[in-house]
């Protein structure tokens, strides 16, 4: 689907281990393991939501690759948000 050194893929990849990261640090806070699903569809959804903002800005900048690098990214992220929240909800 990407390419090996295409920017979709570096983007998507640093936004989701920042998104598992962000989950992993607020889940040993709550010292349960078990609600790291709820918290990592938080944090796509954070990290979701701030990268439209940042793909229109590199659009304006003209980066015409990295602007659809973060749109995808953020498409990807709202999706996932979505199913693990859903899934986290359900199965508590």
């Amino acid at each position: 689907m990407f390419k090996r050194n295409s920017p979709e893929l570096k983007t998507l990849t640093i936004n989701i281990i920042v998104a598992f990261v962000i989950a992993v640090f607020f889940a040993l806070g709550d010292t349960a393991l078990d609600s790291i699903g709820f918290y990592f569809g938080l944090s796509a959804l954070g990290i979701g939501l701030i990268d439209i903002p940042i793909a229109i800005i590199v659009f304006i900048a003209g980066s015409n690759a990295y602007g659809k690098a973060f749109l995808i990214s953020a498409g990807l992220l709202l999706l996932l948000s979505g199913i693990s929240c859903g899934s986290s909800a359900f199965f508590e």
